[in-house]
């Protein structure tokens, strides 16, 4: 009997296993269906397959679910974004795309929670759907205009603010602790949804309900993300002064890209507090109370605290502009430009937000914290 069970359940992870490879040849060919089809009109079957791929994901069983989870995921993520920058999305088909997203992240925990690999999946369709409802012209890269799009922003934020605290914990503790590929998908989507709220009207959820916003600000998600900043033996820290030292540049391919993936968080991170703060700015007397809790939460005080602002700018010429000193030419004269625009790419993001917390800054006592940390930091 024992053998009998063995026998079976092996046959079971085998088909699982069938199913998963044929199921990413699939996503291989959506991935290359629009190369191959050039001028023709293939979107309808794209959302039929995209909302087939999320619909099965709720009825997997457990014991297959780790295998076919992140195939499904693939498929329906490479469809969505093959369908191009400015597809004729029905309003319906696109809170319904939606609302699968949010289904294959529950359960956040247990045995039948995604993978890590099938969550960076879903941030990736949730990202493609956002950003088919982002306006014309919006810094979430939205190339294209169409009436439909204000309802398609709304019922994006309504459907988002009915649990955005835990949305915003899963992808924000994603943000800080899972692999490189999902930390960027993740990172992302944080900004991508605070777009949403603020693009639905202020989130379009019941009053006193948590937001994205207001559960960033009161939660240690930013505080914790932002903690690399200020720790000298972080890996983000590590990273930076590889690229900063000429003698100790990283050497191999793999330590490069390492190194600029960690600029890239850096400048993301900030990114997105930034564009939280510049949020709360034009806010009332609730974007003070979330201002405080921010400041409260820790999260500032890792702004002056980066330890690449005790670097000497040795670069700098006589009259401390941010530009080479003239040498004689060649290798030397390069390598003080790619320093000069290294640092000001650390510069910069911190500058930004120091200057974004003094505007959000409402009351006398907030003020004069984010002066303090602007102080800091340009100092």
């Amino acid at each position: 009997s024992a053998l009998r069970a063995a026998v079976a359940f092996n046959e079971l992870q085998q088909q699982a296993h069938a199913c998963g490879h044929a199921l990413r040849g699939l996503r291989d060919v959506c991935v290359l269906l629009g190369r191959g089809c050039g001028e023709i009109d293939y979107s309808a079957p794209r959302l039929q397959a995209s909302e087939a791929a999320f619909g099965w994901l709720p009825s997997l069983p457990p014991s297959a679910a780790p295998h076919l989870a992140p195939p499904l995921c693939e498929c329906a993520s490479a469809l969505l974004v093959g369908l191009g920058t400015a597809p004729m999305l029905p309003p319906a088909a696109h809170l319904q795309l939606l609302t699968h997203c949010r289904s294959a992240l529950s359960p956040a925990s247990g045995p039948a929670a995604p993978t890590a690999e099938a969550r960076c999946q879903v941030y990736v369709a949730m990202l493609c759907l956002l950003r088919l409802a982002a306006p014309h012209g919006a810094k979430s890269g939205a190339a294209w205009s169409h009436p439909q799009q204000a309802a398609l922003r709304l019922q994006a934020a309504g459907l988002l603010s009915r649990d955005a605290a835990q949305l915003v914990q899963s992808v924000a503790t994603d943000a800080r602790d899972g692999t490189s590929s999902l930390r960027g998908a993740a990172l992302a989507l944080l900004t991508a949804l605070l777009d949403a709220e603020e693009g639905g009207g202020g989130g379009g959820g019941v009053e006193g309900e948590p937001t994205v916003a207001s559960s960033l600000c009161r939660s240690p998600y930013l505080a914790n993300l932002l903690a690399p900043l200020s720790d000298p033996s972080s890996e983000l820290n590590r990273a930076l002064f590889l690229l900063l030292a000429p003698a100790e540049a990283p050497h191999g391919r793999a330590e490069a890209q390492a190194a600029g993936w960690e600029l890239w968080r850096h400048e993301v991170s900030l990114s997105l507090l930034c564009r939280l703060l510049v949020g709360l700015a034009g806010g009332g007397a609730q974007a003070a109370s979330l201002f405080d809790a921010l400041a409260g939460g820790g999260a500032l005080c890792h702004l002056p605290a980066a330890p690449f602002l005790s670097l000497p700018l040795c670069y700098l010429s006589e009259e401390n502009a941010l530009v080479p000193v003239a040498r004689d030419g060649g290798a030397a004269d390069a390598e003080a430009e790619r320093t000069a625009a290294l640092h000001a790419r650390l510069l910069s993001p911190l500058l930004r937000a120091s200057s974004a917390a003094l505007l959000a800054a409402k009351s006398d006592p907030a003020r004069r914290h984010a002066a303090g940390v602007a102080a800091e930091v340009v100092g």
